[in-house]
């Protein structure tokens, strides 16, 4: 039903657009919000592979929002985010949220800090943060004070608190249908300006995390800080203040209404390849009277970042879900039953080849072979995995995807290369 009433809309745009104006003005110039568009009905999922459905965490409520005023909330989204980029309100290493900063910028900028901590004979320490329950637990009126502290207009500010107070939801499970529950807290996951009002929400955070005199990276709901030192020795320490201090890590958490995830939390020493692992008892970092765990890899935004920037387990899952991919394939192809080699090919440019090459250009660096060097060098143990057509079963996949490929390149009716 929401898909066919969006589809309506999209569809029906033109004859519609005269009345959805004067609808939106209206919102505005009366200042007003329909109270009906308050009210939603929100659908209880299991998650699937669950070992156990009693407890909550075990299933997904998805909230079923009128679509009229989504449209609302699409065009207000999208002229905040012009005001925020164009006076920049938010910090330049805040991803997400905004256009054209995307996740595998924010690895980039990781990476790259890495680097050039190498290049001057440092070391850098990576402390990964994890907000647990971010959106759900988030404040209205607290977020109402942050977008008034970004000089948000007033105007997009009422329409925020008009949008999140008041409203109502009825809980769907199955054939049972709840009477209406008060909601107090909380961002919408469905509606359309939920990632650009979080960012703005934990926004103290990471200037408070800056306030160390480090880096710091925001992504939605998680954020590191990157230091750079000469040595180790102190560094944990200094973490550890700055976490527990007055206005630091710890104290945005209580005044936000939000969760350090410390089962996450994770603590990475990126040292040069050449220098040896620190094993000293002073690095050990203690937060809320836990040792906080110290990774040589760890995976953010869903790459494996390790400590000596080498991407091996990066890598070996690429293989490994590029066997998955490519069998989960063949058994596609069957003679009589299977689909046709050119809606056989399309699936495997649309669907295989992505899955494959996730952020490919941070992990990945094409074979090349220096002067005077017989043999290539950079990633080349992983190009030759994904393409030796003699390696079993992953080979054979490969060689069959690339059969298959050239088969309906061949045919008149193929799509073109992407």
């Amino acid at each position: 039903m929401k898909f066919q009433m969006w589809y309506f809309i999209q569809k029906c745009l033109e004859h519609l657009s005269e009345y959805l104006l004067h609808l939106f003005r209206g919102v505005f110039t009366l200042r007003t919000y329909y109270t009906g568009w308050q009210e939603f009905t929100t659908a209880v999922l299991r998650k699937p592979d669950k070992p156990s459905y009693e407890v909550p965490k075990a299933y997904r409520p998805i909230a079923l929002l009128c679509m009229i005023p989504k449209v609302l909330t699409v065009i207000v989204a999208e002229s905040i985010s012009h005001l925020v980029e164009k006076n920049t309100l938010l910090p330049d290493t805040h991803f997400r949220g905004q256009p054209g900063r995307t996740m595998t910028d924010a690895i980039h900028y990781l990476v790259g800090k890495v680097k050039s901590a190498w290049g001057k004979k440092k070391v850098t320490l990576v402390l990964f943060l994890d907000v647990e329950g971010a959106l759900p637990n988030t404040v209205t009126d607290r977020l109402i004070h942050n977008l008034r502290k970004r000089q948000i207009p007033t105007a997009y500010v009422k329409f925020v608190e008009w949008l999140l107070k008041g409203r109502k939801t009825k809980l769907k499970f199955d054939d049972f249908i709840s009477e209406f529950i008060n909601i107090m807290n909380g961002i919408g996951q469905g509606n359309p300006l939920s990632m650009l009002l979080y960012v703005l929400y934990n926004t103290d955070l990471l200037e408070a995390l800056r306030h160390l005199d480090k880096d710091a990276i925001g992504y939605m709901v998680d954020a590191l800080v990157i230091a750079t030192v000469k040595m180790l020795k102190g560094m944990t320490q200094a973490l550890k203040n700055f976490m527990e201090r007055r206005n630091g890590g710890f104290n945005w958490v209580q005044d936000h209404n939000s969760n350090f995830k410390i089962s996450k939390v994770a603590v990475m020493h990126c040292q040069p390849r050449a220098r040896k692992p620190s094993d000293h008892p002073n690095l050990v970092l203690w937060l809320r009277g836990r040792v906080i765990k110290e990774v040589e890899s760890y995976k953010y935004l869903g790459v494996h970042i390790d400590s000596q920037l080498r991407w091996r387990i990066q890598e070996n899952g690429a293989i490994a879900k590029a066997t998955a991919y490519i069998l989960m394939f063949c058994r596609l192809t069957h003679t009589k039953l299977g689909i046709r080699p050119r809606l056989m090919r399309l699936l495997y440019v649309s669907v295989a080849i992505l899955k494959m090459t996730y952020v490919l250009d941070v992990w990945y660096v094409p074979p090349h072979k220096k002067e005077g060097m017989q043999n290539n060098s950079r990633s080349v143990r992983v190009l030759k995995s994904m393409g030796n057509s003699h390696a079993g079963n992953h080979g054979r996949a490969m060689d069959l995807a690339e059969r298959l490929a050239g088969h309906a390149c061949q045919s008149p009716t193929s799509e073109p290369d992407a």
